[in-house]
């Protein structure tokens, strides 16, 4: 027979699993998850495109609060490369 303090952490670990796996149901069954996302911010940063250029090496595009930047992955060196800053507020 099993001892009591295995018994009792294997019932406490499959009671934790249950009490998640509840929540984590409810969570999405009720659309709570949308008050967890921020809805209606604006993300600050976010990958553009993506495209591979060779076996090894990829080319994204990602901008970072209004600043756009190319990224070069997978060769020797990474490589970063700002493509555009944002506009100022009072510029023409």
């Amino acid at each position: 027979m099993l001892q009591p303090t295995i018994l009792n952490a294997t019932l406490a670990l499959a009671v934790m699993l249950g009490l998640i796996t509840g929540l984590a149901w409810l969570i999405r069954r009720l659309g709570l998850i949308a008050l967890l996302d921020r809805a209606g911010t604006p993300r600050r940063i976010a990958g553009r495109v993506s495209l591979a250029l060779d076996k090894g090496r990829r080319l994204s595009i990602v901008e970072v609060e209004g600043w756009r930047f190319a990224v070069l992955t997978g060769g020797r060196s990474d490589q970063l490369l700002m493509l555009e800053a944002p506009a100022r507020k009072g510029s023409v």
